[in-house]
Parts: C-alpha cells; structure tokens; sequence
C-alpha cells in the first residue's frame, strides 16, 4: 500500500495492492472516487504479489503512480493517464523515486536497468545503464556474491535522490549500497561504494531501503535481513558507517523516511522512531497505538502510515501526534 497527502492537506490517496487508487476527504475521512491503474500482464511470476512502490500528488490534479507490474505514469485524479514512463521492453519495476523540484523520476527494474525521466514530458534525460538482472522476478535462483557466501539479488531494489539534486542512492539487490555523483555524470555511472559485506553478519544483506538526510550529506540505508539500518557519510565512501539499528522482523523492507528538519527516522519496522544523530529509538508508534500484530508500517517523506487491515491509521511525519484514522471497508 502507498499512501499520499496533497498539498493542501485536504485529500489523502491510497494505492492498494490490488491496483486501485481511492481519494478521500480528509476532513471527514469519506471515500470521493477511485480508480483502477491497469497493469501489464505476465510481467510477475506466477504467485508474485502485487507491490504498490509508489503514490505522490504532483499538483492538484495529477498523480504520480508506480506498482511493480504497472510501468511508473503521470494520472490524472480522475484516473487517465496522462505521461506514460514506462521502459522498454517492459520488465518489474522494482523502485522509483522522484524529485518534484526538478520535474524528474528515476526508475529502477528487474532487468537492473536505471533510467530518469522527465515528470512534464516523459522525456528520457539519463540512462537506461544496467546495473545487474533480478535473480528472483527472472525466475533463477540468488546468486552468491564471490568469496563472501552473501546473496545476490540483482535488480534495482531502492532509490532516492538527495535534497540537492546532485546524488541518486541505489540499492542494487546486493550488500552494498551505491551512490551515483548525477549532477556530475549523468550520462556514466560514477559510482560510490559503500559495503555491508566486511561485516561479521549473515543472511541477505542486500538494500532494500535508502533515503538522503535534508543536507544530502548523510545517506541512510535498511538491508534485508536483520533489518539493519545505517547512516552514512556520502564524502566518505569505503568508510565504517556513523552508527547502525539492526531489528527484527520478516516483511519487506521499506525505504526510511527522514523528517523535514532531520533529526529523526522513522524505520518501518513496527514504525520505529529513531534519533538521526545515534540511531538510539525514540518512539514505538505500533506500542503508541497499542497494537500488537497483523498490520504493516510505511512511510514517505510526509507521512508515517499503519496499515491494520481494515483500518489505516496515518501520521504527519514533521508531528507525530497528529493522526489520523481511515476506514478502508465500505
């Protein structure tokens, strides 16, 4: 489920796994419209979920949707598609980011292909450069990274760009993390490295989460197992990283999300608020609401949401205290 908030605060969308997008009024939390995002057939394997990767008003009347089996487009709120950005040939996708400010989206897929294109024309500005197919979503067993006995997923688990526009954070389905200098080679891959696999842990490190801090100069990343989340300095590539949060937990990762000032992450692991200058937890918002299990935690950069199957509760990222509940049944 992806969930987002339009600038006014009056409308709240909700993506949902069975690719249906509904608005609701966020003054009296009723349903307006909905809409179905139709999705390319046969791109997942067979008994793959559906994965909503992403929900984001660009304006008032438009939307910016992506779901793993649906190529990443620009809908109207009355659910035409206006821009159509998807890649060719189609493939899963599995992450995309985008950065409003400069009217771009960067898209990542199964086939390890990264490409960045423009949100007002659908314009390719950058790529597509390949990074490394998805074991998984191509139907071939993990590979075993070379002489470190870790898995290699492949593919394109995780993007952001930073505040500044200058770096796209990738997570390239293996146990590290990369940091593409964009604004200084946007036409090669000029690449910083940052490696999980110097560390005495086992199981599937491979990134599934990365988001920038607001002065672009810190960069954190989740990993697969352990759900271990980590800060880094960008200027420091091969270094230790500043400081680490490993949970427990088995549902997918999801990229951390960094309030407005910085000071704190949420992990979306039981949606843990963590202090950015330790990673010493704050705030348990799953104990706040007191509850206990069947529900999944997410976030963007505005908003923390708990989805409890017949109920989502939301919170404003920059205020914590303040919630909302939306009814998801009729």
């Amino acid at each position: 489920m992806s969930v987002a908030l339009d600038e006014r605060g009056a409308r709240l969308a909700i993506l949902d796994q069975a690719n249906t997008i509904s608005l609701f009024d966020v003054g009296n939390q009723e349903r307006r419209s909905n809409f179905e995002v139709p999705s390319h057939g046969g791109l997942l394997p067979d008994g793959s979920a559906e994965v909503p990767l992403a929900l984001e008003f660009l304006d008032q009347q438009r939307l910016f949707v992506a779901c793993r089996s649906t190529g990443p487009g620009v809908y109207s709120v009355a659910g035409e598609l206006v821009i159509d950005l998807a890649l060719a040939p189609p493939a899963p996708i599995m992450a995309v980011a985008t950065d409003r400010k400069r009217g771009r989206v960067a898209i990542g897929d199964a086939l390890g292909r990264i490409a960045v294109r423009s949100l007002d024309r659908g314009d390719i500005l950058a790529g597509p450069i390949e990074i490394r197919p998805c074991n998984y979503l191509l139907g071939r067993p993990h590979e075993i990274l070379q002489g470190k006995g870790l898995p290699v997923r492949g593919g394109v688990y995780a993007l952001a760009w930073s505040p500044d526009g200058r770096y796209l954070a990738i997570g390239p389905g293996q146990a590290k993390l990369l940091v593409w200098d964009f604004e200084n080679s946007s036409q090669a891959l000029s690449l910083l490295e940052f490696s999980y696999a110097d560390q005495d842990l086992f199981g599937d490190l491979s990134i599934g989460g990365v988001a920038f801090g607001p002065d672009s100069k810190i960069v954190y990343s989740i990993a697969f197992d352990h759900y271990l989340l980590r800060a880094w300095r960008v200027d420091r590539p091969g270094q230790p990283p500043l400081w680490e949060n490993a949970q427990s937990g088995n549902a997918r990762p999801v990229r951390p999300s960094v309030s407005r000032e910085g000071s704190r992450i949420v992990h979306p692991l039981r949606g843990h608020v963590v202090d950015a200058s330790n990673g010493s937890v704050l705030a348990v918002l799953a104990k706040q609401l007191q509850l206990k299990n069947h529900y999944v935690c997410e976030a963007n950069d505005e908003l923390v949401w708990l989805n409890c199957r017949d109920r989502l509760h939301v919170f404003d990222l920059a205020n914590l205290q303040n919630h909302m509940e939306i009814p998801l049944n009729d």
